[in-house]
């Protein structure tokens, strides 16, 4: 008997006692390579949801499997990141078989804005813009919150917030990956000019302090409400400017001290309130 033998074709010459010899010509043959195909669900969005699955010709039986990285000893792994991933499968001969397949990860995407934090002038615009990679067909984007914004589904865009606000950007790939970030807009409120409440005004027809009213403050709303030396109220109003002409029920008031009291509205809802008197003079 003869073993240890590879592949391929050997001469045999068999001789009898008689001397009378045959000749013959044997072939050794590799067994059979037992796999049909090699099966694979790509990752994606990073993630590790993967698989491989190796089909044998004549099924599993008789095969056992080790991996590489070690991942299990069956024809099917999953929970795969990308990378590349090997079997050693052995028959029941002992023979080995090596088969790998690469995983590549698909619809993975990143992003991220020009700026953590931009800051401007109340009442000024300024650009958004967010970067992605790979820039692949069919990514979309959506900037939020929309309102204030040029064009809330583009990658440079431009921003009129109202108060400060944070925008954030997410971006879609046609796989359904997401990747996300943001830009914080500050506002910076420009100087208020000085709120002042005359303490004597005139409304004597001749155009000057004529009308009581605040000057100044920089508010977007204001009440204005006068009080007699007897307590009744004579005027109140609200609105961008109150002023008082010096009237009462339609009749003009008599010269004295009245109480004022003022409510200022700054443009993001701060109050501001005073009251004090003021001497009405003809």
């Amino acid at each position: 008997m003869v073993d240890q033998l590879a592949a391929g074709s050997f001469l045999v010459i068999t001789t009898d006692t008689l001397g009378c010899a045959r000749t013959d010509v044997l072939l050794v043959a590799e067994p059979a390579y037992p796999v049909d195909t090699v099966m694979v669900q790509r990752p994606s969005c990073g993630l590790t949801n993967g698989s491989i699955q190796v089909v044998m010709l004549n099924g599993d039986a008789g095969h056992t499997f080790q991996w590489i990285p070690d991942l299990g000893a069956g024809s099917t792994i999953d929970s795969l990141a990308s990378g590349t991933f090997t079997a050693q499968i052995t028959d029941s001969m002992g023979c080995v078989f090596m088969v790998s397949a690469m995983l590549t990860d698909t619809g993975s995407v990143e992003a991220w804005t020009a700026a953590d934090t931009l800051t401007i002038m109340a009442g000024d615009s300024v650009e958004l813009a967010v970067f992605f990679a790979p820039a692949s067909l069919g990514t979309v984007l959506v900037w939020q919150p929309a309102s204030d914004l040029l064009c809330d589904t583009c990658a440079t865009t431009l921003a009129e917030p109202p108060f400060n606000t944070l925008y954030t950007v997410v971006v879609t790939t046609a796989f359904g990956c997401t990747a996300t970030d943001s830009t914080y807009v500050i506002l910076l409120q420009p100087p208020q000019p000085k709120l002042f409440l005359p303490t004597h005004f005139s409304p004597n027809g001749d155009g000057l302090n004529d009308r009581y009213e605040a000057l100044g403050g920089n508010f977007t709303r204001m009440r204005l409400e006068i009080v007699d030396a007897q307590g009744k109220l004579v005027f109140a109003e609200e609105g961008n400017r109150p002023a008082w002409d010096g009237t009462a029920s339609g009749r003009p008031a008599a010269p004295g001290v009245y109480t004022y009291s003022f409510t200022g509205e700054h443009a993001d809802g701060a109050l501001e309130q005073f009251t004090g008197q003021v001497t009405l003079m003809r």
